[in-house]
């Protein structure tokens, strides 16, 4: 296969699972950052990248969706602040992990990773029935919930429109 044919189907939104597992052994970082990306990488795949040598591959692995929790606490000590930065922007990304970065030297990092964690606690208030929309209002006012990032239907919940 060529090198453009391997990107084409790490690309690809029908590559299964395991066309994924076998590119990312890929040589070329360019096909290894495709698959880091896709949201069809198993999380085993996702873990092994996680140590990939090329900075923008680990930078993909701490985007993804799916790459479990214990990957994003490991790359949340990673010595690339972007990589650091894309974990603290992580939805996914534990209140451990999170806490660790809101101490972080780069401002970026700590900003998201405050902002994340005060969205991390608003979903775990009302998970379990602690947090009403009187108390989301109040959150807004004073300037504690970064929205930006936010899913659509968390948005949804405080009762935010996003504006197009």
């Amino acid at each position: 296969m060529t090198q453009e044919e391997r990107i084409n189907l790490a690309r690809d939104v029908r590559a299964t699972a395991e066309e994924l597992e076998k590119l990312s052994e890929d040589k070329d970082w360019y096909v290894r950052f495709y698959v880091a990306r896709h949201a069809n990488t198993s999380t085993s795949t996702l873990e092994r990248l996680s140590e990939d040598e090329d900075w923008y591959v680990r930078f993909y692995v701490a985007k993804n969706a799916n790459t479990p929790i214990s990957v994003l606490e490991k790359l949340s000590e990673e010595h690339n602040v972007d990589v650091r930065w894309r974990v603290a922007n992580n939805p996914n990304t534990s209140s451990v992990a999170l806490e660790r970065l809101s101490g972080d030297l780069e401002e970026k990092v700590r900003y998201y990773a405050i902002m994340n964690l005060n969205n991390f606690r608003i979903r775990e208030m009302i998970k379990v029935g602690r947090a009403s929309i009187l108390d989301i209002n109040w959150y807004k006012k004073a300037g504690h919930l970064e929205i930006s990032w936010m899913r659509d239907w968390e948005a949804g919940l405080f009762g935010i429109r996003r504006e197009v």
